[in-house]
């Protein structure tokens, strides 16, 4: 009767097509492929699969472990056409340092992978021209994370281009960052039902790629990402492409309580994303929704996000919580040339900023709330306070507001600092005719906010 071992390797077998390896055999052949590599100068590239030097990824890397790389003198492992299952190895698939992995092509070359049997590279590393399909269900979920051995003092990159990634997981995610002092991935498409790009440090680089969120099980709760900065400083740059749900994609449904943010900006008070000329449509098709749906949100106080050009658009099948940008933090978010119809929290905007109808007796801001304020009084006889921020929250500075009666009916409006000076005392009153305004700008320090007009 065949073993557990037997019956893997007939599977592996069938899959690549190539001829069946025996234990002494594979371990012959690493040795022999070894030794010639490192005798023959410059022998580094490894082909991998049907008619290579080959039959399975993990051989190739043995081989590639016991060559001399360095920054100069890279491997190359090259995958011919087949489909390579790292279920079916015992470990996962640990990359040596100075490797480059690569396809012959992109949808030829299929690496199946599921827990914590993925790709996990090393400080040097590119990954190229090749499909990625990973179901996360492990400890060490994420289709390509680094080793344990990396360290931040290594300098270490990974460069992906011309990769498809396909993940299906709940909360894992398809490339986890960390460790690493930079990342670049260029012209490559990433559908996850999870999270796409998980960065905890570093400086990423984002180009000519597109990437797809798509539904998970129903009933799960878990937060729906593209890009989720995570803990730490990093600074990530995106440049252009499609980031966006359905569209040719399964649609998010059947998960109310899940929040469906294509970028999550945050990591720490340090943290900068720079967003240009992106196109992004993010919906949950749920129904009754509780979660929050947005293409962008400042997650963390102090966190900073620069949104040049592009469309973003916002939905929600119920109405409830939806939004094309968010600064639900107090973070900074500034826009500049961008469509967009739905907006929350402080903005800085070359567009112009948001307008908001205040009637109510007394109005305070959940989020520091800078833009227009159209007050009508009209209905409050005994007067309006105004509160130009939160009890506490930390204003930004440069923050400016605009406020402007559109009643006539003279009850008084009154501006309240909620303890920040206005030139020099806690409130102002705001002028008693029809379109009487204030404009105020924020300066911090002991001064507080200055009335530039009125």
């Amino acid at each position: 009767m065949d073993t557990h071992d037997d019956l893997r390797n007939k599977r592996r077998k069938f899959m690549m097509g190539g001829v069946f390896l025996g234990a002494s055999t594979a371990s012959m052949m690493i040795s022999n492929a070894a030794s010639s590599a490192v005798s023959a100068a410059n022998d580094h590239y490894l082909t991998v699969g049907n008619g290579g030097m080959f039959a399975s990824l993990h051989e190739a890397v043995a081989a590639a472990g016991l060559l001399h790389t360095n920054s100069s003198n890279w491997v190359v492992i090259c995958m011919l056409p087949g489909v390579y299952d790292l279920s079916l190895e015992d470990t996962e698939l640990a990359l040596p340092d100075f490797t480059e992995l690569t396809g012959v092509s992109k949808y030829g070359c299929i690496v199946l992978g599921n827990g914590n049997k993925n790709i996990r590279i090393h400080a040097h590393t590119r990954i190229s021209n090749c499909t990625i399909k990973y179901t996360g269900v492990g400890s060490r979920s994420a289709a390509i994370r680094p080793q344990d051995s990396v360290t931040l003092s290594m300098l270490g990159f990974l460069d992906i281009e011309g990769v498809e990634l396909d993940v299906y997981s709940t909360s894992k995610c398809a490339v986890w960052l960390t460790l690493l002092d930079r990342c670049y991935i260029r012209n490559s498409f990433i559908q996850t039902s999870g999270i796409g790009i998980e960065v905890f440090n570093g400086e990423v680089f984002i180009s000519g790629t597109h990437c797809r969120l798509v539904g998970n099980v129903p009933g799960n709760t878990a937060s729906h990402h593209a890009i989720r900065q995570n803990l730490s400083w990093s600074r990530i740059w995106v440049d252009g492409g499609t980031w966006a749900t359905g569209y040719g994609s399964p649609e998010i449904n059947g998960e109310s309580d899940a929040n469906i943010v294509m970028f999550s900006v945050g990591g720490n008070a340090n943290s900068r994303v720079e967003l240009n000329n992106v196109w992004s449509i993010t919906r949950n098709n749920s129904g009754s929704n509780s979660g929050i749906t947005a293409c962008v949100n400042v997650v963390t106080p102090g966190a900073w996000v620069r949104v040049r050009g592009g469309y973003f658009q916002g939905e929600d099948a119920n109405r409830h919580n939806y939004y094309d940008l968010m600064n639900s933090a107090g973070g900074r978010l500034e826009i500049q040339g961008t469509r967009y119809k739905r907006l929350f929290g402080n903005s800085y905007s070359s567009n112009g900023a948001g307008v908001r109808l205040i009637t109510n007796a007394v109005y305070t801001p959940k989020y520091n709330d800078d833009g227009i304020k159209l007050i009508d009084s009209s209905g409050n006889s005994g007067g309006m306070t105004v509160m130009l921020s939160d009890a506490g929250e930390t204003q930004i500075i440069g923050a400016e507001q605009v406020i402007i009666r559109i009643d006539n009916s003279g009850n008084d409006v009154i501006v309240d600092g909620n303890g920040k000076y206005i030139n020099g005392a806690l409130a102002r009153k705001l002028g008693s005719a029809q379109y009487s305004k204030m404009v105020l700008r924020y300066v911090g320090n002991s001064i507080g906010w200055l009335v530039l007009h009125e």
